[in-house]
C-alpha cells in the first residue's frame, strides 16, 4: 500500500509539472495573440468611424448641394400640385422632375428622394423596374427630420427590403414650417465594400504581424529551452556520478545568463571530480579513482593487448622530514614531489597518491624497458629537487618498484610492485627495482 502511495504520488508531481514551453505559451504566445486582437479590434473601430464619418460628409454634401441647385434654379415654395389620380410637386413655376436627380445618379453612385410631408414624390430608387413614388416615410425617421427638425444620418434603413446608408435633411418654404425632405442613400453593400478593402489589409497585417512575432519568439525561446534541457541533462549526468560528462558547446558558447548557468555548472562538475577524484594536497588522483582507472587499463589490455607498467614510489625517511622540520615541510615536499610527478607522467599516463608519502604512477602503452628510463629521469628529477622551509633546503630521495602488466590481475600486478619497493627499500633506497 505504501509503495502505491508513493508510486501515485510521484506520477501526481510528474502531471503536475510544467514545462518552460508550456510557461512561455502563457507568457508570450498569450499576451501577443490578446494585444493582435486588442489592435485589430481598435483598427476596426476607428475605421469603421472614419468611413461612416467620410459617407456621412459625402451625403450631407450632396443634399445641402442639392438643395441649394434648387433654389437657385427654381426660386419660389415647393408646392405639391393635385389633379385627379396624379400628384407632382412644384417648386415655383417649374415642376420638378426625376431627370435632374437620374443625372445626379450617373455621376455620384448615390440614390436621391425628395419627399413632400412624408410622402416619396421623386426618387432614383426602383422596384420591378418602376420607381417606388407615394410610398411614405419610416415614422421613427418621420419624427426625427419632420417632427422636430433634425438633420439625420442613419445606417440601417430599409426600403424594399434593401438596406442603404442615409441621410435626410429637412426642406422649409422660405421661414416657414417643414414641408418635406431631400434624402441621400447610399447601398449598404458598397460601403461594406469600402469598408473590408480598408479593414482586411490592415488586419491581414496584424495577423501577419503577431504570427511573425510569435514565430520569432517561440524560435528563441525553443532556442532557451533547448539550452535548459541540454544544461538539466548534464547536471542528471553528474548527479548519476558521470563527472566527465560534458556540457554543450551551444550552451557554453551563450554570452547571457544562460551561459553564465552553464560555465557555472561545468565549473560546479570540476569542483566535484576535484574532491572527488583528487587528493587535496597534491592535487594528483586518489586512490579510490586510482582503483577504479585501473579497472579500465586492465580490461583495455584483456581486448587488445596494449601493454602497461605500475610503479610505487615512496619518499625515503619522510618521517625522519616531519620529525626534524616539522609536518608543514613535509607537505611542501609532498606538493614539490607531485609537481615534478605530473610535469614526469606528462602524455605517459598518470599518478595518483597511494597513501602517505607513497604514490603510484601508471604508464600506459608502454613496455618495461621505456617505463625504466622514464622512472630514472623521475628520480634523478627528485634528486635535483631543493625545497626551502624557514631558511633551510630540504632534499629526498624516492624508492621505487615496478612492475608490467601481464594477464594477471591489477591487484597481484600491485603487490608484485610492492614487493619490489619492499627490496629497494632493503637495498639502500634511492633506487627503481624492477626484478
Amino acid at each position: 500500500m505504501c509503495g502505491n502511495r508513493v508510486g501515485n504520488y510521484a506520477m501526481e508531481k510528474t502531471t503536475k509539472r510544467k514545462s518552460l514551453m508550456g510557461t512561455f505559451n502563457y507568457i508570450i504566445i498569450l499576451p501577443v495573440f490578446f494585444i493582435g486582437i486588442v489592435m485589430a479590434g481598435i483598427s476596426y473601430i476607428l475605421i469603421k468611424k472614419n468611413v461612416y464619418y467620410e459617407i456621412r460628409s459625402g451625403m450631407e454634401n450632396e443634399a445641402y448641394t442639392l438643395a441649394n441647385t434648387y433654389d437657385v434654379m427654381y426660386p419660389g415654395y415647393y408646392e405639391l400640385v393635385k389633379a385627379e389620380n396624379l400628384m407632382a410637386l412644384k417648386k415655383g413655376e417649374h415642376y420638378l422632375t426625376n431627370d435632374f436627380i437620374d443625372n445626379i445618379k450617373e455621376d455620384t453612385g448615390l440614390e436621391i428622394t425628395i419627399f413632400y410631408n412624408d410622402i416619396r414624390m421623386i426618387t432614383t430608387l426602383h422596384s420591378d423596374n418602376k420607381r417606388i413614388t407615394g410610398s411614405k416615410m419610416n415614422s421613427a425617421i418621420k419624427k426625427d427630420v419632420l417632427d422636430n427638425g433634425y438633420s439625420m444620418f442613419y445606417d440601417d434603413v430599409r426600403i424594399e427590403e434593401e438596406r442603404f446608408f442615409a441621410y435626410y435633411l429637412p426642406v422649409h418654404n422660405g421661414s416657414e414650417n417643414i414641408i418635406g425632405a431631400i434624402c441621400i442613400l447610399k447601398p449598404a453593400n458598397q460601403i461594406h465594400s469600402k469598408f473590408a478593402k480598408q479593414v482586411i489589409p490592415l488586419i491581414a497585417m496584424i495577423i501577419a504581424g503577431v504570427v511573425i512575432i510569435t514565430y520569432l519568439n517561440y524560435l528563441y525561446f525553443g532556442k532557451l529551452n533547448k539550452n535548459f534541457k541540454h544544461i538539466r541533462n548534464f547536471l542528471g549526468e553528474v548527479t548519476g556520478g558521470n563527472l566527465k560528462a560534458e556540457m554543450n558547446r551551444e550552451a557554453l558558447a551563450r554570452e547571457d545568463e544562460i551561459g553564465d548557468v552553464a560555465k557555472a555548472s561545468v565549473n560546479m562538475q570540476r569542483s566535484l571530480r576535484n574532491l572527488i577524484v583528487k587528493d587535496s594536497l597534491t592535487d594528483l588522483y586518489n586512490r579510490r579513482y586510482c582503483n577504479q582507472n585501473l579497472k579500465n587499463i586492465s580490461e583495455q589490455y584483456i581486448k587488445t593487448g596494449e601493454p602497461y607498467t605500475l610503479a610505487i614510489a615512496d619518499i625515503d625517511f619522510f618521517k625522519k622530514v616531519n620529525d626534524t622540520y616539522g609536518h608543514a615541510a613535509g607537505d611542501e615536499v609532498l606538493v614539490s614531489v607531485a609537481q615534478i610527478m605530473k610535469k614526469s607522467m606528462a602524455g605517459k599516463g598518470f599518478a595518483a597518491r597511494w597513501g602517505g608519502e607513497e604514490f603510484l604512477l601508471v604508464y600506459t602503452g608502454c613496455d618495461m624497458e621505456t617505463t625504466l628510463t622514464y622512472l630514472e629521469m623521475f628520480a634523478e628529477a627528485i634528486r635535483e629537487m631543493c625545497v626551502e622551509h624557514d631558511d633551510k633546503t630540504i632534499k629526498i630521495t624516492m624508492s621505487i618498484g615496478v612492475a608490467t602488466g601481464n594477464g594477471d590481475s591489477v591487484d597481484k600486478v600491485l603487490c608484485t610492485a610492492d614487493d619490489r619497493l619492499y627490496h629497494a627499500k632493503k637495498a639502500g633506497r634511492d633506487r627503481v627495482v624492477s626484478d
